[in-house]
């Protein structure tokens, strides 16, 4: 298994960062809006998936665990897509800083899939980099 950890400190306090990334479709289609991609939900609540259209590629997420206490999902990957991985596991976790900011944390753990180590690590990394930048322009950094 190979694990990987992005953090981007936001300028937003975590209740309010936590609206979007507790929305499973909401938090993912701010992050494909910029290249046309189109997302999916089916179902609600933990066990819901979401399936997400991007660049002529389908990937397709489950939700498994929503804590509204401690501002942590956690969601699978059960089709990959273009990313050459397998078993894929994700936690997104808001941690507050002060009454006006939080940091957000993102950690994935997975096996590459036709592809090397660092290669695979890469590619989910590039993802992690680029939601966080996006959340920053969101809600400031």
């Amino acid at each position: 298994m190979i694990e990987v950890q992005e953090h981007g400190e936001l300028g937003a306090p975590a209740p309010r960062v936590w609206g979007l990334v507790a929305d499973f479709g909401g938090f993912v289609e701010m992050l494909v809006a910029s290249r046309n991609g189109e997302v999916t939900t089916h179902g609600s609540g933990v066990g819901m998936t979401r399936t997400v259209d991007v660049d002529g590629e389908r990937l397709v997420e489950r939700l498994d665990e929503v804590d509204e206490e401690r501002w942590r999902t956690r969601y699978s990957m059960i089709v990959t897509g273009p990313l050459p991985i397998a078993d894929y596991q994700a936690t997104i976790t808001l941690n507050p800083l002060r009454h006006d900011r939080c940091r957000l944390d993102w950690a994935g753990s997975f096996v590459p899939d036709g592809a090397t180590e660092d290669d695979a690590a890469a590619a989910v990394r590039a993802v992690y980099v680029e939601g966080i930048a996006l959340m920053r322009q969101r809600f400031g950094g």
